[in-house]
């Protein structure tokens, strides 16, 4: 985000459905692949994010289920942990927070 030194804006990277499509038949998963994200209730804002994934990646053959947990729960047993599970570093204060987040 603009407020890190190191900021550097990029151009948005444009979705290819037909190029995931193809990697996905590539990698074994012609009929597109399930997934379990994980989430925390708190912030809301991880909910959100995992929905939104879920829906842009829907098209591409990705099957994301949204699995939502207390945020105790996330602390204690996903964050850091886990495979596949809705983080959200732009919370810390500065790039080196961000960067060694544990």
């Amino acid at each position: 985000m603009p407020a890190y030194r190191y900021y550097s804006p990029q151009a948005p990277i444009r979705q290819n459905i037909s190029q995931a499509k193809k990697l996905l038949a590539e990698a074994g998963y012609r009929s597109g692949v399930d997934l379990t994200l994980i989430a925390s209730d708190r912030p809301a804002i991880r909910l959100r994010l995992a929905n939104a994934v879920s829906e842009m990646a829907r098209a591409s053959g990705f099957n994301i289920r949204i699995q939502s947990v207390n945020s105790e729960t996330y602390l204690r047993q996903i964050w850091t942990k886990g495979t596949f599970y809705v983080g959200f570093y732009n919370m810390q204060p500065s790039e080196d927070q961000v960067l060694t987040a544990r």
